[in-house]
């Protein structure tokens, strides 16, 4: 019964929360937890070139694609497998 992997809990109403079981999700940029809220509120995927222009508007396509990269990478540590697909080219919730 404690075999059961937590599961991604996101909280859009008042402070945004992200948290993965009872632990809250821990990143160095806001970036991060605002790509899943929008994945979450929104409830679709979002391609990663989309959601690179949205985040990075004033960054040319390359350094936009490679923040988004890094953030992404920040993400996948802190949250772990649970809750988010995150591929070459897109991000969904599980």
């Amino acid at each position: 019964m404690g075999d059961r992997q937590p599961r991604l809990r996101v909280r859009l109403l008042g402070p945004l929360e992200v948290a993965v079981g009872d632990r809250p999700v821990v990143v160095d940029t806001r970036k991060a937890l605002a790509i899943v809220a929008l994945v979450a509120a929104e409830g679709r995927p979002f391609a990663r070139d989309e959601l690179a222009v949205m985040f990075w508007p004033d960054a040319d396509d390359e350094s936009a694609r490679g923040a988004l990269r890094r953030t992404l990478s920040a993400l996948r540590t802190a949250i772990g497998p649970v809750g988010l697909t995150i591929d070459r080219s897109q991000v969904a919730l599980d």
